[in-house]
């Protein structure tokens, strides 16, 4: 079965850097998110940005210098706060309401 939903974490919606960017920057900010918490960017952050949301590569600069996004290895990485739990990959994420969770020998 497929699930209709994905974790976003919540200091992504509740952290002030964060809402005081424009809203294509928070749009790509939430991609990220959806997507574990990562995406290539290649050479070019700002276009990997546009990418998720036309108009988020504007910001990349002020995206790092709130520490909401780091760029390493070709990849563009969503920054969780310091004492955040950071962005859940689709394989972390828990199981779709209304199914088993697995269970564990305790």
């Amino acid at each position: 079965m497929t699930a209709l939903w994905t974790p976003v974490p919540l200091w992504l919606s509740l952290d002030g850097g964060v809402r005081s960017l424009p809203a294509p920057a928070r749009v790509a900010l939430y991609e990220l998110a959806v997507n574990g918490g990562g995406a290539r960017c290649g050479d070019d952050p700002s276009e990997a940005l546009d990418g998720l949301c036309a108009g988020a590569g504007a910001s990349l600069g002020a995206m790092l210098a709130r520490r909401a996004v780091a760029v390493e290895g070709g990849r563009l990485r969503l920054v969780a706060p310091d004492g955040a739990a950071p962005a859940r990959g689709a394989a972390e994420a828990p199981p779709p309401p209304g199914t088993d969770a697995p269970k564990t020998d305790d």
